[in-house]
């Protein structure tokens, strides 16, 4: 086991048993509350555009200030009110289910960061730069098919060039590596 696959290891640990202490319902709720600021900030923000605009005077700044200033203050709001109804499930008799399907949720949070991580590394560092002891990874086969199964989803101007996508096992296990 390479220093890398004891990093991906740590990285799903901890989000794991972060899930796993504040409970499923918590951690999707929180989900919603990101994605719910972000989707009602883009739709509300430009009411906030003329004070924005006034106060700091130029534009290019103003509206992603005034945009930030919404969504942070709907990101506070929404994350009180998913804490209070994930307290709530907690104390109840349900709490046992939702600390376990919290550890899930964070398994998955947990390995979604490590391929969003490729997504963005990948085009700015080509796997065939990377040192050896990275490429010689086993844990990075997975988090390359990750990847490609989200990358092979996203609209054309999105997709960022991964290479050819790897179909065998990790490297090491049949002594070629696949990570290139």
């Amino acid at each position: 086991m390479s220093w890398v696959d004891l990093a991906v290891l740590a990285i799903l640990v901890l989000s794991g048993l972060i899930g796993l202490m504040r409970g499923g319902a918590r951690e999707i709720l929180g989900l919603c509350a990101w994605i719910g600021a972000a989707v009602l900030a883009t739709r509300i923000y430009p009411q906030g555009l003329p004070l924005s605009r006034r106060l700091i005077g130029d534009d290019a700044v103003a509206d992603p200030v005034a945009f930030m200033v919404v969504f942070v203050v709907l990101l506070i709001a929404f994350l009180l009110v998913a804490a209070a109804l994930g307290s709530l499930v907690r104390g109840s008799l349900l709490g046992s289910l939702d600390r376990l399907a919290g550890g899930f949720f964070g398994l998955v949070r947990g390995f979604a960061v490590l391929v969003v991580a490729y997504l963005v590394v990948v085009p700015l560092l080509p796997t065939d730069e990377w040192p050896q002891s990275v490429r010689d990874s086993r844990s990075l086969f997975y988090v390359r098919q990750g990847a490609f199964f989200v990358a092979a989803r996203l609209p054309d101007r999105f997709r960022p060039n991964l290479g050819s996508n790897p179909t065998d096992g990790p490297a090491g296990a049949s002594g070629e590596d696949h990570a290139t």
